[in-house]
């Protein structure tokens, strides 16, 4: 039975950093889990998340570095602020919505090196480049709305399921969806031909029609928007993929073939996927595209196919409107099939455990941020919380409680530290004999732990 998918959620930008630790320390800990054929090896993968988390690093404070830096300026500053709304709308969809880090790898590059692009454009607009700071601030503000409908849309998936459901009863394969939709708007030709602004509409029309409602109203093709409608293909070519897949999960059975035939140290792609297609008793029209996309995406009941060539793939497949890509690509490239952490998840469970602490006894501003970090700190560590019987007493209380302390009376203590003599006291210690240390349980001074809650 297929998972219920989460929701993704807005996170604004210091969120960002903790969930992208938290993403990044959970991907190392599933790397070590493969078994590879060496250490070697699994240093490229681990790399690869550790690049991820510095994109997401380096993106977010080149945004926040330009919005800043721009504040002063009428023109500018407006520019800069959807560029940096634009970064962080990448970010959320980077890390929530794309669960497989080799294809979010891909994701990040194309976006990062966009986003660059046009800070640079930024940095450089002098004063009487009124019409290059206009097209800027069109080119701007269109990624950042585009950028954050395909993530609200991403939250859609229940919209859809209706459309999803006439598509498979259809019978129709992922490539003849597309030519359909191709030809509705009248484009001629092979989609892999069709320019990057023709394949957009062609996806935009399937998602508007699915009931997830249109991610852009129209399409720019300038040369500063190149790069991101480039990323927008890409993107939404995974959303219509998720679309059209919506009411066919792949079973366990399906995995375990897949994850068998990659072994123990990986193996070729295409025989990881051929595998896996006897298991397909009730889809035998699912071609080996499917199983990959299916792998890279959405994975296989829990298990996604990991391989350095996940990105160039799935580019090759969208852009070509979801042919086969050229058998020769994966020559030589090893996979893995491995499950890997659910970012939506994680943000949730980050907003709750930081709601939690926001919303509890704690009066103290400073004590409240030590609380917080620390219930990161566990998070990272893989250590689930939960709230038990010690969760709201004051110290007091819980000493009173479970202890044999009490607050003594004033006059009480002033009246012992009276009996007691400093010089007496001294000369007990320094003339006392006995051994250097003590193990009082052995004694029987101590009892047992009687409740770890």
């Amino acid at each position: 039975m297929a998972s219920v998918p989460v929701e993704p959620i807005e996170l604004k930008k210091e969120k960002l950093h903790q969930l992208a630790d938290i993403v990044y320390r959970k991907e190392v800990l599933a790397i070590y889990d493969i078994q590879f054929k060496s250490e070697h090896e699994r240093s490229k993968y681990l790399y690869d998340c550790l690049d991820n988390k510095t994109k997401i690093e380096d993106m977010l404070k080149s945004a926040d570095d330009a919005k800043n830096e721009h504040l002063s300026d009428q023109v500018k500053d407006p520019i800069a602020h959807d560029l940096y709304h634009y970064s962080v709308k990448g970010v959320n969809v980077a890390l929530q919505t794309i669960k497989n880090y080799t294809v979010r790898q891909a994701y990040l590059t194309k976006i990062k090196g966009h986003a660059e692009e046009l800070l640079s454009v930024l940095k450089t607009l002098g004063p009487q480049d009124v019409a290059n700071a206009r097209a800027l601030a069109e080119t701007a503000a269109y990624f950042k709305d585009a950028t954050a409908n395909f993530f609200e849309k991403s939250q859609s998936f229940y919209s859809s399921k209706t459309f999803s459901k006439l598509v498979k009863e259809r019978g129709i394969k992922f490539p003849d969806l597309i030519r359909e939709y191709q030809a509705r708007l009248g484009f001629e030709g092979n989609f892999k031909d069709l320019t990057n602004a023709q394949k957009l509409k062609v996806y935009n029309e399937i998602i508007g029609e699915s009931g997830r409602g249109k991610i852009v109203l129209e399409v720019i093709d300038t040369t500063l928007a190149a790069a991101g409608i480039a990323l927008l293909v890409f993107s939404m070519g995974t959303m219509v993929w998720d679309i059209f897949t919506a009411e066919r999960p792949l079973e366990v059975a399906t995995k375990n073939a897949m994850t068998l035939a990659a072994g123990l140290g990986g193996a070729a792609i295409g025989s990881v996927v051929k595998a896996a297609i006897p298991s397909l008793v009730d889809e035998v029209e699912i071609s080996t595209v499917f199983l990959e996309c299916a792998g890279f995406i959405t994975s296989v009941a829990g298990g996604f196919i990991i391989t350095a060539v996940a990105g160039l793939l799935l580019d090759l497949i969208f852009h070509s409107g979801g042919e086969t890509p050229p058998p020769n690509l994966t020559d030589g490239h090893i996979c893995f099939v491995a499950p890997l952490p659910d970012g939506a998840a994680l943000a949730h469970e980050l907003v709750h455990a930081l709601c939690e602490a926001a919303d509890s006894n704690i009066l103290d501003h400073e004590l409240a941020s030590e609380h917080e970090l620390w219930m990161v700190k566990y998070m990272l560590e893989g250590i689930t919380l939960g709230v038990n019987q010690f969760a709201d007493p004051t110290n007091e209380k819980f000493l009173t409680t479970y202890t044999d302390w009490r607050v003594y009376p004033r006059a009480e203590l002033e009246e012992s530290l009276r009996s007691v003599k400093y010089e007496t006291a001294t000369e007990t210690v320094v003339n006392a004999s006995g051994p250097s240390n003590v193990d009082w349980s052995r004694e029987g001074e101590a009892t047992a732990a009687e409740n770890q809650g």
